[in-house]
């Protein structure tokens, strides 16, 4: 069993339990490693090799299917590694455009060309608006 202050929630998808940060105490060591439910918890990574079983809708199972026939990958498993490899490059890339937004942010910050708060009010609640009125067309 896992020494916890309070009891140990349920278990994760490795077989391991899972304990909320405020209840792991970290004074008392394992051996078993603990995986947590969020991120305001401690991660720890899980063991390696283990086996994940992952629902498709039929469209996409399809999909895997068709790439695995048409020869462009062996097995389903490279299919979905593919795929989430396009992921996080996708994910990654949008994670630098952001920091290089907020860099060029900062740099109008630093170089004094800033816009009243006012204003930035009335322009978010044009656009607040405007997004309200497309959304309810869809």
């Amino acid at each position: 069993m896992i020494p916890t202050t309070g009891r140990i929630l349920e278990t994760c998808l490795y077989g391991r339990p899972v304990v909320p940060a405020a209840r792991y105490c970290s004074k008392v060591h394992s051996a078993a490693p603990v995986h947590l439910m969020s991120k305001f918890d401690i991660p720890i990574a899980p063991a390696k090799n283990q086996t994940m079983n992952v629902s498709l809708p039929e469209q996409m199972e399809e999909f895997v299917r068709q790439k695995v026939a048409a020869g462009d990958y062996e097995t389903a498993s490279e299919v979905v590694r593919e795929g989430l490899r396009l992921l996080k490059q996708r994910d990654d890339l949008w994670k630098a455009e952001v920091r290089s937004k907020i860099e060029l942010g900062m740099d109008s910050i630093r170089a004094g060309r800033t816009i009243p708060a006012q204003q930035v009010k009335a322009e978010m609640a044009a656009f607040k608006k405007k997004w309200k009125k497309n959304r309810s067309l869809k």
